[in-house]
């Protein structure tokens, strides 16, 4: 594809692809930080005197972060491999969702963090689960649910603009 290539904004595609590849490698540090931590975590004795539920719960966080960094990581790979170095549009939305479903599962493994440190401090499930589903709501709420609605303000005054 040709750097002449534009969305409806004019931005050419090659621009949204650094902007995506760049937004990724902002997340992707983050990530490695929490799986450090979490990988660590379970080596230490506090962990063997946490509650099996808050075992597993730890377990699931360390398999969403995992795998939010195997997401983080695949557009560079897959962009090199199957691209070749090129830019595409099925690359760009390719890119894109991914991202999205890494911040999904950050946003995920957090709130379960949240959960087992609550739960810990707090000796209440109800206070663990509790502060999770709001943290869980924060992220979303912020990452996905208000950016949705803004998008979908800015869509009637853009096209306004075109047309």
């Amino acid at each position: 594809m040709s750097q002449a290539n534009t969305d409806a904004g004019g931005t050419p595609l090659s621009d949204q692809i650094k902007r995506v590849l760049l937004e990724a490698r902002i997340v992707l540090p983050g990530v490695q930080a929490l799986l450090g931590f979490q990988l660590i975590i379970v080596y230490m004795d506090a962990f063997d005197r946490l509650a099996g539920l808050l075992k597993y719960a730890h377990l699931a966080g360390l398999a969403c972060i995992g795998l939010s960094m195997v997401w983080l990581m695949t557009p560079a790979a897959y962009h090199r491999l199957v691209e070749h170095g090129e830019d595409s549009e099925r690359f760009l939305r390719l890119s894109g969702r991914l991202l999205m479903l890494a911040m999904a599962l950050l946003a995920l493994v957090t709130a379960i963090d949240f959960w087992v440190v609550v739960e810990k401090v707090s000796h209440a499930r109800s206070w663990g689960l509790v502060s999770a589903g709001a943290a869980l709501v924060v992220f979303y709420g912020l990452w996905f649910g208000y950016t949705w609605y803004r998008r979908r303000q800015m869509e009637p005054a853009a096209a306004s603009q075109q047309g």
